[in-house]
């Protein structure tokens, strides 16, 4: 399984590879080089000596990238080939053995809301929001779960799920926030007359200039 975390994180499981023989048997005191190949991470050594079960292990920090990262292991000795002890994957022997973890980006720093105005056209409807969030390290982040708010209740109203929904026609700030990332924009409500209901006697009707009620809702 490829191990995932954030960005900075530590990789699950860290760097676990074996060095063995032709015939798939561990070989002890065998000197093992690794670097990032992928990402910048960083790891705690660089070149370790496998132990008595020809196991060398130590720990792989990712890198600031979000995304697919690695790291490379190789094995002095070009008799022998490396084993993942992770996955179970191995090389040929004498050549390197990539090793890959997946970084996510982190928290969300900023946000881009896309828009200074947000328009609704009927009461009682759910404000939607989209944005992109950015983490401290510049890495994108397509879809972060945002919270709204307004403070003017007669027009936006926040839900107990963090959503907000139309109250009355006017003019609310948003403000929207997702971790730490914070910005606002401007909602404008507006009710769309959706029927015209139009009464009058048939009397008055046979008479010019007389009065109709109207009626819009």
């Amino acid at each position: 399984m490829v191990p995932v975390d954030t960005v900075l994180g530590l990789a699950p499981g860290g760097i676990a590879v074996r060095v063995i023989d032709a015939s798939g048997r561990p070989v002890p005191g065998q000197v093992i080089s690794l670097r990032a190949a992928s990402g910048e991470g960083t790891l705690d050594h660089e070149n370790l000596v496998t132990d008595r079960s020809g196991t060398a292990t130590t720990r792989w920090r990712f890198g600031t990238k979000a995304g697919l990262q690695s790291v490379q292991v190789s094995v002095l000795a070009r008799d022998f080939r490396l084993v993942d002890l992770r996955s179970g994957s191995s090389g040929p022997a004498g050549e390197p053995l990539r090793l890959s973890g997946i970084a996510l980006p982190g928290a969300p720093q900023k946000l881009n809301l896309g828009a200074d105005t947000l328009r609704a056209d009927a009461i009682g409807a759910r404000v939607l929001v989209a944005a992109l969030g950015h983490d401290g390290h510049g890495n994108l982040i397509a879809q972060p779960s945002l919270a709204l708010d307004s403070p003017d209740t007669s027009v936006a109203r926040r839900q107990p799920d963090g959503s907000l929904r139309t109250i009355g026609a006017g003019v609310a700030r948003v403000y929207v926030s997702a971790g730490s990332a914070k910005d606002s924009l401007q909602l404008l409500v507006n009710q769309k007359i959706v029927s015209v209901r139009a009464s009058a006697s048939a009397a008055s009707l046979n008479h010019l200039g007389a009065k109709t009620v109207v009626t819009a809702s």
